[in-house]
């Protein structure tokens, strides 16, 4: 798409010889077909997986099915658009289709996520109309995979043959508008891989279909040859730095001012505000170049266009190189910038009054006719007037205008007191085309943190020397505000934000930067939980299960287990380290000092037990963990090694327990010394075995604290992870578990 890469909402696929359509729904990017059978639904995801919703669009309600193909506990989850946890559903299906019913009672856009056996699929769903509150409702079991052999969906519809002719269109969605790709048609004999071509001219700028300005007025954007303008009239009271712009009552060339257009505050809404030329500049000074640099009266990431700019526009929608240098009226392409309302009428072929123009706003710029301010209201309703930042002498700024009458675009001085409509462009001084494309996905609350997502989708040709997230209690935060660093280069990015305030609005967006500066991404907000999460009483989890340690000189040396954890409250995260009562590992392994120990909350992030060599902080790194087996062969092959007696070890960070002196004290063979390491009594020698143990008796602290899991959700997937980094040793994991405190 103009270079640029973009996320596809579905794909049509049609297969033209055998006369069927199918439609794969993001994040399905896969069709699979076989000769004669067709598309094997079943079979996808490890026979799991969330068909489209039908209808979709839908007004209130709508359907979708669940495929599943293995036992175990079901999860359904919708999340709207701020990350917020709408609706749940748990379930233990047999294996089959199932029929569920979405209701939803605000309009918007939504994700349905399905988990089973760490399994995922989800599919997005948009909602128009206001149904009977939000629920998940279970309807019953429309049809059956059989075991191993899972039934396809080709049993009875879609065959194919290897050299049919298939059609693919892909569509995108840009703000309210949904774009159709350019049509691919191909004989089909093997696996292909297509690249669809969206023109996107016209349409809102991909990763940034609206922005928002320091007093909260929202725009729409529009896409032009590589620059992204406002589709709409500024109308802020405020420079991005909050500073305000008087209101005036007079003309001025050295003081900065707005007015209402014609002189009525009841225009401002639909036609924005008027500006001299002092204030669309602010304290910089003219430009000539494309882009022109200047921020002046613009949002943050935005610049006010040079006379250059505005010539690039022109000539791409069809103006010849000759007149667009010319000043006076050039070309025939105002209808084609002009929205369809406002104007006074006029029959003029490609006026700006003609509304009966063929190709009339086809560039989506929607110029309407506010008019001007000279010492006096001029012109509303039939003549529109744009500020450039090129000066043209000392009284004089070049200006552009379109007037209800005439076809051409006027190129010529505005004098520095008059008062005319402003339209940004995105960027901050560097090109459009090389500024990064950062998209802000959403954010997830507890009370003093929130949990942050979002992509660089497109690097601008240069590299992305850093990304992040800046947050404000105002709109439109900037680098300038607080602000995180996650890396850099192309992909998703996440971050946890700390310190925020209880029951508080914060406003987020993404950003990325290169060489050419700095872009940000759309504004999400979010408001902070108003106390700590209350758990259910099923707090304790853990696992039974046997996993060989393999030495670090082997092909695999870490290895990890995972609890899938689906009990609690949506709204439940982590909001304080003391959230975690404990972590326990039963293990045993001949040498502690080579281990590495890492638990991931269901977000990504993690925290370090025990780094490796902790021995070397404060105790013996040849020291072991249980009691090792006096039989043990080939480091690397668990068959020839008989698993040794596994020990209980716990990490806490809460007060009332007793603590050891922390991570690394692991020394001196634990177990054998009851005045440094856990004393027997008090552990369990191997699962099922932790009712032997006694809570609050000698806890190791984790070797990073817990508050980097704030705001991690407590339903979802934790992982621990056990790497071997020194060759020469083995062990075995027999089980490990999690206690989370039911009443922070």
């Amino acid at each position: 798409m103009n270079g640029h890469w973009v996320q596809l909402d579905r794909v049509v696929i049609t297969n033209l010889t055998q006369n069927w359509t199918e439609t794969i729904y993001w994040p399905d990017t896969i069709l699979a077909v076989e000769n004669n059978t067709g598309i094997n639904d079943c079979a996808r995801n490890n026979g799991f997986g969330l068909s489209q919703n039908n209808p979709n669009p839908f007004n209130g309600a709508t359907d979708v099915n669940l495929t599943v193909a293995d036992e175990g506990e079901v999860t359904l989850e919708i999340v709207d658009v701020h990350g917020r946890i709408v609706g749940t559903h748990r379930m233990r299906p047999q294996t089959g289709n199932h029929l569920f019913r979405i209701t939803l009672s605000t309009a918007g856009t939504y994700v349905l996520t399905a988990r089973q056996n760490g399994n995922v699929s989800s599919i997005k769903m948009m909602n128009n109309g206001n149904g009977d509150g939000d629920d998940i409702r279970y309807k019953g079991v429309v049809g059956l995979c059989q075991g191993a052999a899972l039934q396809p969906k080709s049993d009875v519809a879609h065959p194919f043959n290897s050299g049919d002719l298939m059609e693919y269109r892909g569509y995108v969605v840009l703000g309210d508008e949904e774009v159709e790709s350019e049509t691919i048609s191909s004989v089909h004999f093997s696996s292909q891989t297509y690249v669809f071509q969206f023109m996107l001219d016209g349409h809102p700028c991909p990763g940034t279909p609206t922005l928002t300005d320091i007093d909260g007025n929202t725009y729409g954007t529009v896409w032009m040859d590589g620059q992204c303008w406002m589709r709409e009239n500024l109308r802020t009271t405020k420079y991005a730095d909050g500073s305000a712009i008087s209101y005036g009552t007079g003309s001025s060339a050295t003081v900065g001012h707005w007015y209402y257009p014609n002189n009525n505050a009841v225009n401002k809404p639909t036609y924005g505000l008027l500006y001299n030329w002092k204030a669309v500049r602010r304290n910089s000074g003219a430009s000539a170049e494309n882009p022109s640099g200047v921020q002046g009266i613009c949002p943050d990431g935005w610049h006010v266009p040079s006379d250059a700019e505005w010539k690039q526009m022109e000539r791409y929608l069809g103006m010849n190189q000759y007149d667009a240098e010319h000043t006076g009226f050039r070309g025939d392409i105002a209808a084609l910038l002009c929205g369809n309302t406002g104007w006074q009428s006029s029959a003029i072929a490609n006026a700006a009054g003609n509304t009966a123009a063929e190709g009339r706003n086809a560039s989506g710029f929607s110029a309407l006719p506010a008019g001007c301010y000279n010492d006096d209201f001029s012109d509303f309703d039939s003549v529109a007037y744009f500020w450039t930042v090129t000066g043209n002498g000392e009284c004089c700024a070049f200006k552009r205008s379109l007037e209800y009458d005439n076809a051409g675009v006027y190129r010529g001085n505005g004098d520095k007191s008059d008062g005319y409509s402003v339209r940004c462009v995105r960027g901050e001084g560097g090109s459009l085309a090389n500024l990064p494309i950062v998209n802000t996905y959403y954010a997830t609350p507890a009370t003093t943190s929130a949990s942050l997502s979002g992509e660089v989708t497109y690097d601008g040709g240069l590299s992305v020397t850093a990304r992040g997230f800046c947050w404000s209690l105002s709109h439109n935060p900037t680098l300038n505000d607080n602000h995180t660093t996650e890396g850099s280069g192309l992909g998703n990015f996440t971050s946890i934000v700390h310190g925020l305030s209880a029951n508080t609005t914060y406003y987020v967006r993404a950003y990325a930067t290169n060489s050419e500066g700095t872009s940000y991404g759309n504004e999400v907000d979010f408001t902070t939980l108003s106390d700590s999460v209350i758990m259910d009483d099923e707090y304790s989890f853990f696992l039974q299960s046997t996993v060989f340690l393999h030495d670090a000189g082997c092909s695999a040396p870490c290895v990890s287990s995972s609890i899938d954890i689906f009990h609690f409250p949506p709204a439940a995260y982590i909001s304080s380290a003391a959230d975690i009562l404990e972590v326990r590992l039963d293990i045993e392994h001949s040498s502690i000092g080579d281990l590495n120990i890492i638990l991931t909350c269901p977000n990504g992030h993690s925290v370090l037990l025990m780094p490796d060599h902790c021995g070397n902080l404060g105790g013996n790194s040849m020291a072991h963990f249980g009691v090792n087996s006096s039989v043990d062969g080939d480091y690397c092959d668990p068959t020839s090694n008989m698993p040794g007696t596994g020990w209980t070890y716990c990490w806490s960070e809460n007060s009332g327990y007793a603590q050891l002196s922390g991570a690394c004290y692991l020394n001196d063979n634990i177990g054998h010394d009851a005045d440094q390491t856990v004393d027997a009594s008090h552990v369990a020698q191997s699962y099922p075995g932790y009712d032997d143990f006694v809570p609050g008796q000698q806890y190791y602290t984790p070797y990073q604290s817990f508050n980097n899991l704030l705001g991690c959700p407590l339903n979802g997937r934790w992982t621990i992870q056990v790497c071997d980094t020194w060759t020469g040793d083995n062990g075995f994991l027999f089980g490990w578990g999690m206690v989370f405190n039911p009443h922070p």
